[in-house]
């Protein structure tokens, strides 16, 4: 197999060795085309701009950690968008140009990106050198101004989203608020503490007055059988020679006096003590009953109650203002990190530059590009050789067939 190709390999140098004048005229007919094309052709201009990344200034750490680099930016500069803007107010479209929107990045404008740089060159090529200048700055412009337009509009939509949820939890830090403002006036909570810690107070005070209910009970009962083992009246018997006017009275008529030292009186005189348990039972039973009734209001209140209604309602109301009131707290703290996160965003709206910048602007050339009459002669050259040394093989080979094919006829 080696030898075969070798052999080919062999045979076509043969051939075209044969036909060297053909192939060399062809080379040197490219060169001296490519010789007549290059200054027959029209000048052509070039203008550079040169764009680079810039980041706001405003929250600089967090832009700093952002990875941005010249690709993320070149689609927004070669876009079919700017290309129409361009031709449209350059007026490419027309003769002699007659540049398209889809042929505008290539054949007129170039975009490079400058390896490890943040730098996008804008380079353009046109016949006429101020035109080409206006046609670069312009694309740079518009660059700079959809970058700008883009980055703000992520910065505003992502503004618009936050405004929603703060929106939202306004309105629910306004309807807890409402709803704990009217819980609090409804429950009433401060005199519902005040009426509890009465009634407690009174519940502790209800032991000792069924104490000093039962005293006065025993002390009423004492008093009462004291009183029946003593008389109300008392009846005293004294001799009348302790009064003067009685013995006067006893004497007789011819002033003689009798036997006076054997007479008596019987008096009858209240029992002091009698008359002082009948008092004091008098008064126990006014404050017995007073302490009875006492004893009963605080039952009709059911301040005897193992479980206060009063207690289980304020423990009712103070779990449901305290619920509330964590339910408020919730709300501020969501409302206010979305409040903060808002104003964030609005600062990043009001600070936010574009992402690219304009560093260098295309200037109108005062020469034209090089006609490159080497590179082209090369070019045209090569060209020449390649198609000739082609036609010369195809043709060669062309021949050997019809030879192979009229020897195996006549054989």
């Amino acid at each position: 197999m080696p030898d075969i190709e070798t052999a080919e390999f062999r045979r076509q140098l043969q051939v075209m060795y044969r036909h060297r004048k053909l192939i060399a005229a062809c080379t040197a007919f490219g060169a001296a085309v490519a010789l007549g094309s290059s200054f027959v052709a029209r000048r052509t201009y070039a203008a550079e701009a040169a764009l680079t990344i810039s980041r706001s200034k405003i929250g600089e750490a967090q832009a700093q950690s952002d990875a941005l680099s010249t690709a993320n930016f070149r689609p927004l500069v070669e876009s079919r968008a700017v290309a129409s803007q361009v031709i449209r107010e350059t007026r490419l479209e027309e003769p002699p140009y007659s540049i398209s929107p889809s042929k505008f990045f290539g054949d007129v404008v170039d975009i490079e990106e400058v390896r490890n740089s943040s730098v996008l060159l804008v380079h353009g090529h046109l016949s006429d050198p101020a035109l080409v200048a206006d046609v670069v700055n312009r694309v740079a412009d518009l660059g700079v101004e959809t970058a700008r337009r883009v980055s703000q509009q992520e910065a505003v939509q992502a503004r618009n989203d936050i405004k929603l949820q703060l929106d939202e939890a306004r309105t629910r830090l306004d309807a807890v608020t409402a709803q704990l403002d009217e819980a609090r006036k409804t429950a009433q909570l401060e005199l519902v503490k005040k009426d509890v810690e009465a009634e407690l107070e009174q519940r502790g005070a209800l032991l000792d007055l069924e104490i000093n209910i039962e005293a006065e009970k025993a002390r009423l009962a004492k008093a009462e059988q004291e009183l029946a083992a003593r008389k109300r009246v008392d009846t005293v018997t004294r001799s009348i020679d302790s009064d003067p006017a009685l013995m006067e009275a006893a004497r007789t008529a011819d002033g003689r006096s009798k036997d006076l030292l054997g007479l008596q009186i019987k008096t009858e005189e209240p029992n002091p003590v009698y008359q002082e348990l009948d008092k004091q039972i008098a008064t126990s039973r006014t404050q017995l009953a007073a302490l009875e009734r006492q004893k009963a209001q605080m039952i009709a209140r059911k301040l005897d109650d193992p479980h206060l209604a009063r207690l289980n309602d304020m423990y009712v109301k103070e779990s449901e203002i305290n619920r509330l009131q964590m339910d408020r707290e919730l709300a501020k703290k969501v409302y206010e990190e979305v409040a903060n996160s808002y104003e964030s965003a609005r600062l990043l709206v009001a600070g936010r530059s574009s992402g690219l910048q304009v560093l260098t602007r295309a200037i109108p050339p005062d020469k034209p590009e090089s006609r490159k009459v080497p590179r082209n002669m090369l070019i045209g050259a090569l060209s020449g050789f390649l198609v000739s040394a082609l036609w010369v093989m195809v043709r060669g080979n062309a021949r050997e067939s019809i030879s192979v094919a009229s020897r195996v006829a006549a054989g």
